[in-house]
């Protein structure tokens, strides 16, 4: 892949993720699962593939606890409590994608679904539980709370797992068409 056609990538990898996320959906479908693990084994850069789910997500954060969640919040905010769980779960993701997905043995679609739904869980399993530990009002801190933590981020799971396989799925058809039409251009 050349230069231009790295950044174009990035571009589209970026705005995929952070409008995904401001479009009003289901609980957790959006791109940026997806974004984060196909940009993990696309991007050609290592920090890019890390950044890319980051920026996207960060900005649109911004956007949505200013707007959406003002509410919630005591003035403007750029940081939330329990963000180091989310965005580590993101570079994790983007980490399985460098790694994981670079390296599968299985086709494309088949190693993209195993990998998308296992990240679809990582990130269930390390916000849910960061929820758990960063909100002793709403959960107490044993056993109990900790599952109905996890029990009121399932819907969310949902969403995860289908916005992840969905994207994803529009995402790899789009580069193999794209990479197709560059091929058949270049031995033309």
């Amino acid at each position: 892949m050349s230069r231009r056609q790295n950044l174009i990538l990035v571009a589209v990898l970026l705005l995929a993720a952070a409008f995904t996320r401001l479009i009003p959906h289901l609980g957790n479908f959006t791109a940026v699962f997806a974004v984060a693990l196909l940009g993990g084994a696309w991007l050609k850069r290592a920090e890019l593939a890390i950044l890319v789910p980051l920026v996207a997500v960060f900005a649109s954060d911004v956007v949505l606890n200013n707007t959406v969640h003002a509410a919630y919040n005591d003035g403007f905010t750029l940081f939330y409590p329990g963000m180091g769980f989310t965005y580590g779960s993101y570079i994790a993701i983007a980490i399985l994608g460098r790694y994981g997905m670079k390296s599968a043995k299985l086709n494309k679609i088949g190693s993209f679904i195993g990998y998308g739904v296992g990240s679809a869980f990582l990130f269930f399993l390390v916000t849910n539980f960061g929820a758990w530990m960063g909100n002793p009002a709403l959960y107490t801190q044993d056993f109990t709370g900790l599952m109905t933590s996890y029990a009121a981020g399932i819907p969310f799971l949902k969403g995860s797992i289908l916005g992840t396989l969905a994207y994803g799925t529009i995402m790899i058809a789009a580069k193999e068409a794209i990479t197709a039409r560059i091929t058949s251009a270049q031995t033309a």
